[in-house]
C-alpha cells in the first residue's frame, strides 16, 4: 500500500501525463510520426495555428519496422502541398513558396542535399540542418 502523500503525487503525475498525451496528433501526411503540440484552448479549433509551438517526436505507429521503410514509401507519393505541410510541421513554413515554385514533391524532397537548399535560398545554418535532419529521418 502506498503512503497517502505518494499516492497523491502519483495521481497528479498521471493526470498531467494524460493531459500531455491528449496533445499528441498523428501526422496527416502518413509518415507515422506523432507530433506533440503546445496549444491553448482558444487555438484548438484553429487549424492554421495547429503546429505552432510544435515539438515533434519520432514514433512509429503499431507494428515494428520489418526491414522496409513504410514512411519513406509514403513520402514518395507526396505532392507539393504535402511537402509544404511537412515544412510547416518543422516550423519552417517561411520556405513553402520556394518549395512550391520549384515543384518539390516527396520524391525530390528525399534526395535534397545542402547545395539544393542553398539554391532554394535557405541559408540559415539552423534551418538547413533542421531540414536535412528531418529528411534523414524520413529516409530512415
Amino acid at each position: 500500500m502506498l503512503r497517502e502523500d505518494l499516492e497523491n503525487k502519483l495521481s497528479q503525475a498521471l493526470a498531467t501525463m494524460e493531459q500531455e498525451l491528449r496533445k499528441c496528433v498523428f501526422d496527416e501526411a502518413g509518415t507515422g510520426m506523432v507530433y506533440l503540440q503546445n496549444i491553448t484552448s482558444d487555438e484548438q479549433g484553429d487549424r492554421k495555428n495547429r503546429h505552432r509551438g510544435l515539438f515533434w517526436l519520432k514514433f512509429r505507429r503499431s507494428g515494428g519496422n520489418s526491414g522496409n521503410h513504410p514512411a519513406r514509401d509514403q513520402v514518395t507519393t507526396w505532392g507539393v502541398q504535402d511537402v509544404c505541410i511537412w515544412l510547416e510541421n518543422l516550423q519552417l513554413g517561411e520556405y513553402t513558396e520556394q518549395f512550391k515554385s520549384h515543384d518539390i514533391r516527396g520524391r525530390e524532397l528525399l534526395s535534397l542535399a545542402r547545395r539544393d537548399l542553398k539554391e532554394l535560398g535557405i541559408v540559415k545554418i539552423g534551418h538547413v540542418k533542421r531540414i536535412l535532419q528531418a529528411i534523414n529521418d524520413l529516409n530512415n
